[in-house]
């Protein structure tokens, strides 16, 4: 290729492989009419000066577009844009795309590519052999893409990544643990149509310098690249048991006037006998409400023992567990804890210990912080389950039609002839008020309705922090689902969901505030 390209001895073997590389792209686009070899791009105004003071041969300056980001948040949301990789190019090629299109790699620029591309227009350029242009023509008017409009709440976003990131540093400079917290996720969701509010992901990245950064990010073994939100899966802890009680309420073996002695240890079983989190003590006798506010695992253990396995995962189904939520960005369904899995994945046999561990959360199910707050909202709303999403609309490249008006789906409803679903708001509201969660929603300006959840993955490891809740309490609006990996404990990290709901309701507070009459306003 040296000899081809007239390149002699005195070329080092660096630069003759650059310059052969260059001229063989040009030679190729010659021979097979494919777009114009990109030399370099995002140039310098005194590096084009240079070039046309040369006056090169077949060399063309030409503009091209740039995405850019107004916000340093809700990288992982938004996603990039890229050159199509070979993989994809029979993919993009059935489409129309030419070979050297930019197209969204990941996030919503991905998941809306249809819609934001656009139609690219064709020109006729006619040159000389010395490559001199004599003609240039357009063929075919290019099209702009539509304008897509998210039900990301930026300011809220932002709120949620603050608050993911501090609490993140904050445990980690008070803990003496020896494992640290590291990731995190914090979902919003609006209760009554499934609309995403927020999505954040801890550690997170620069959209602005993706490709600068790419190497050095991708080695970091905390993955920011990963959208903890949708892609990352955890064990719900406690925040599963109003699951666990909606069996138990729907199948009859208990109603809201069951009440159960907690003994602190559940002896049903030679074996195994687990204890509720305040043994020696015992929280007494309970009902779901009141072992819901106490986060009471003998009764869950009870209840579980009586309803089996299937009962269980037949009303966690329901809630959308085990499946795929439908968000228009990749996502992880998670699993059941079911006999089968276990079977799969460790070659071991079900016990009855596995499905008491399922009835508190703590067993081998792995839900999503997408799922945990779409759960979250179906309570507060009483048994809708709604598919999440993140586009609200789409208008035409002129702003001037609105030619997509996303409308709420609803992928289940679950009846509740027998009012079951208060029981649970009523659970909820007493760990805001007197249980887990007291001492940071007990006199919060906004009534809240919560759970706290602890996971603990072996003996060894720091417990996972999980904390759900909705507000307000008894006109429920947004739902929220917290999770932070090592973050001791659900009540640790009540305080990332605290730090939205001010943001959300900063400016709600006056008017959630029943004035008196003849009352001077300040």
């Amino acid at each position: 290729m040296k000899k081809h390209y007239g390149l002699d001895y005195t070329t080092s073997i660096t630069d003759a492989r650059r310059i052969m590389g260059v001229r063989y792209e040009l030679e190729a686009r010659v021979i097979m009419n494919i777009p114009d070899y990109i030399f370099a791009e995002d140039v310098s105004v005194d590096f084009i000066a240079a070039l046309m003071e040369k006056n090169y041969n077949c060399i063309h300056v030409s503009t091209s577009q740039a995405r850019t980001y107004y916000t340093e948040y809700a990288a992982h949301i938004l996603g990039n844009t890229g050159s199509i990789y070979p993989e994809e190019y029979e993919y993009y090629k059935e489409l129309g795309y030419p070979m050297d299109a930019v197209v969204g790699k990941n996030g919503v620029e991905s998941a809306f590519e249809k819609y934001l591309h656009g139609t690219p227009g064709t020109r006729r350029i006619t040159t000389d052999d010395d490559g001199n242009v004599l003609n240039d023509e357009t063929l075919t008017e290019p099209v702009a893409g539509e304008n897509v409009f998210l039900t990301i709440d930026i300011g809220v976003q932002e709120a949620a990544e603050n608050a993911l990131r501090d609490v993140i540093t904050e445990i980690n400079t008070d803990s003496e643990e020896e494992d640290k917290a590291e990731g995190g996720a914090v979902v919003v969701e609006l209760v009554d149509t499934g609309e995403i509010l927020a999505c954040a992901s801890y550690p997170t990245f620069n959209l602005e310098t993706f490709n600068a950064d790419y190497a050095v990010v991708s080695q970091n073994e905390l993955n920011p690249y990963l959208n903890r939100a949708t892609q990352g899966t955890y064990n719900p802890g406690s925040t599963f048991k109003m699951v666990t009680a909606l069996a138990g309420l729907r199948s009859g073996k208990i109603d809201v006037g069951t009440y159960i002695e907690d003994k602190g240890r559940y002896t049903a079983y030679k074996d195994y006998q687990p204890k509720c989190w305040i043994y020696p003590h015992n929280h007494g006798y309970l009902n779901v409400v009141g072992a819901i506010e106490n986060s009471c695992n003998y009764f869950f253990y009870w209840l579980g023992d009586k309803l089996g396995l299937d009962a269980i995962n037949y009303t966690a189904e329901d809630f959308g567990f085990g499946s795929a939520t439908g968000i228009e960005i990749p996502e992880k369904s998670g699993n059941l804890s079911t006999s089968e899995y276990k079977w799969e994945m460790f070659n071991e046999s079900w016990y009855a210990g596995d499905t008491l561990r399922t009835a508190i959360g703590q067993g081998y199910m792995l839900v999503s912080p997408l799922q945990l707050a779409n759960y979250v909202s179906t309570i507060a709303n009483g048994g809708t389950v709604y598919k999440p999403t993140l586009l609200r609309e789409i208008y035409n490249s002129a702003y001037t039609e609105k030619t997509f008006d996303n409308s709420p789906v609803v992928t289940q409803t679950m009846a509740d002839e027998e009012g079951y679903f208060s029981a649970l708001q009523s659970g909820m509201r007493a760990v805001a008020a007197t249980g887990t969660a007291s001492e940071i929603f007990g006199d919060y300006r906004v009534k809240v309705a919560c759970k706290t959840g602890t996971v603990q993955s072996d003996a060894t490891s720091t417990n996972t922090g999980v904390f759900v809740c909705y507000a307000p309490a008894n006109d429920p609006e947004i739902a929220i689902s917290v999770i932070v990996e090592n973050g001791i404990s659900g009540a640790t990290v009540t305080t990332i969901a605290q730090r939205v709901l001010d943001y959300y309701f900063s400016d709600k507070a006056d008017s959630l505030t029943v004035i008196e009459e003849n009352t001077l306003l300040k």
